[in-house]
């Protein structure tokens, strides 16, 4: 069977095993296929046939799209870690960035995660730290989207999803600073008092 040919086989009673042939592994040798269960209608697996098509056509990994979240962000973050990009303490805290994200949707595979998933789980997020801590800042929430935002980048450049859902999402605003600069005028009548200070003393 060629690469990218499916069949759809009936399992039971509106249960279908839909499969594609991923073609011959050039290093193994050996030729590989993604199957699939479809609960419904005859025209849903074909969707369902069809989408696997599609996907390949895209240049999908889709013998590989079943790769939960919890697993890919753990192989994302020792990459880093070995390549020498990140110091420790960058280390630590895309550490906990990593188990906080796979508290949630740790075993959610990666095709699944979408622009609308990602909103609700900073939601949930924020809800739960503000349950736990009393208060929870933008600016860490802010930290936490930027790490999600590298991991699903990442998975775009292995091929296993097709686009990037946190591109879709506006990321969490910081928390204003309360702290500003002098302006000139109180820059002056700070230096005058320190002068007057230090000349009564």
């Amino acid at each position: 069977m060629a690469k990218g040919d499916g069949s759809i086989t009936k399992r039971g009673t509106n249960l279908w095993e839909v499969s594609l042939s991923l073609g011959r592994d050039p290093i193994t040798g050996k030729y590989a296929r993604k199957s699939l269960t479809v609960h419904g209608t005859k025209a849903d697996a074909r969707k369902a046939r069809d989408k696997l098509k599609r996907d390949l056509e895209n240049g999908l990994r889709i013998a590989e799209a079943d790769t939960s979240f919890g697993i890919f962000a753990d192989e994302w973050i020792d990459a880093k870690a070995k390549s020498g990009d990140i110091g420790d303490g960058r280390e630590a805290v895309l550490r906990n960035h990593v188990k906080l994200l796979k508290r949630y949707i740790g075993n959610v595979p990666l095709s699944k995660i979408d622009a609308q998933m990602v909103e609700r789980l900073y939601r949930r997020i924020r809800d739960d730290k503000i349950k736990e801590r009393g208060s929870y800042s933008n600016t860490t929430l802010r930290m936490v989207h930027t790490t999600m935002n590298q991991i699903m980048a990442k998975a775009v450049d292995y091929d296993l999803i097709l686009r990037n859902p946190c591109e879709r999402v506006k990321a969490p605003k910081p928390d204003d600073n309360d702290r500003r600069s002098l302006t000139v005028e109180e820059s002056v009548r700070l230096l005058r008092q320190i002068d007057a200070t230090e000349s009564a003393a």
